[in-house]
């Protein structure tokens, strides 16, 4: 690749010769696609891959990552199929179930999973707090663990910035 700095800023860079530019043993596409990963220094381009800084901030980007699957797996654990008096439903309706219960207009039909008329059952107030409760065990059981798993990437993440502050 070629390249052409002036007072430590890369001013241009190309595939190919151009006037004034210097060659510089780095691939052009990997720098082009990695250009995080390059620094100027002494009018030189250095290679950060293997440095502290950069490998953190890579970890960093990837906990960014591991955050956001373990919100997605807590959403897809709320959509599981969990089983009550041989019917299935869903830990992500508890706020709904409270609501019917603080409405007072039970007896409700209550429907599961299968959205099947056949598979609706009419629940008075005891059966459903039964079913809530059972919901709730599975949706806190789902949240602390990803609580956990947060807090553990969190303290990570959080190490890893205080390392690069130093």
């Amino acid at each position: 690749m070629y390249v052409k700095i002036n007072n430590d800023v890369l001013t241009d860079f190309a595939d190919w010769e151009f006037q004034d530019s210097q060659f510089v043993d780095i691939d052009y596409k990997e720098f082009v696609k990695y250009r995080d990963r390059f620094s100027i220094k002494n009018n030189q381009i250095i290679d950060l891959v293997q440095s502290e800084e950069y490998i953190n901030k890579k970890r960093i980007e990837e906990i960014k990552d591991e955050l956001d699957k373990l919100d997605e797996l807590y959403y897809l654990a709320s959509q599981t199929p969990i089983e009550f008096e041989g019917h299935i439903y869903k830990f992500e309706w508890t706020s709904l179930y409270q609501g019917l219960l603080q409405s007072g207009i039970l007896p409700a039909k209550i429907w599961d999973m299968t959205e099947l008329e056949e598979n609706a059952v009419v629940m008075d107030e005891e059966t459903l707090r039964s079913l809530q409760n059972r919901l709730l065990e599975f949706q806190e059981s789902a949240f602390q663990t990803r609580k956990e798993a947060r807090s553990l990437l969190l303290f990570e993440k959080i190490s890893l910035e205080n390392t690069d502050e130093d």
